[in-house]
């Protein structure tokens, strides 16, 4: 049975788990975490965001079972990023600067999928949309989405 090694931590009342290159290995076997049969499509997602977390300093691929009413439950990965004080949750999208012709990858801390789950998930928008947000690094503007990371 998978047992997740890293210590577990709470986001909007969620409890998340970091996973490592182990747990990964045994999720693609079990298929199941918790009781939760998980599927391989939701392997592949995992392991897309699993796959970036390693190769970006501060980034965590974490998993959370995640619930559709009273009796669907499945497995919801979630990137999260070390910001100043707090892990937060984010989306990682293509970029293109209104300003100038900078383009590259940011960490969107308020993307609507990653509150889906959540009952006060328009309370946890605002305050997402509330982090410090970076400029582009070409010409120092604000772009129009909030970005608290650019590669």
């Amino acid at each position: 049975m998978l047992e997740i090694k890293h210590k577990s931590f709470t986001s909007c009342g969620q409890i998340f788990y970091p996973l490592a290159k182990e747990d990964l290995s045994l999720l693609k076997i079990e298929k199941n975490f918790n009781g939760v049969a998980v599927s391989n499509s939701e392997i592949v997602e995992i392991e897309k965001r699993f796959v970036f977390a390693q190769k970006h300093n501060g980034f965590y691929c974490c998993i959370t079972i995640a619930h559709i009413g009273k009796k669907k439950s499945f497995l919801l990965p979630i990137l999260f990023f070390q910001g100043q004080y707090e892990m937060v949750r984010v989306g990682i999208e293509n970029i293109k600067c209104e300003h100038c012709t900078w383009n590259g990858i940011a960490a969107n801390p308020t993307i609507p999928y990653l509150f889906d789950t959540i009952p006060n998930r328009f309370e946890e928008m605002r305050k997402a949309a509330s982090y410090p947000c970076v400029s582009c690094p070409q010409c120092g503007k604000q772009f129009k989405r909030s970005v608290i990371w650019l590669e």
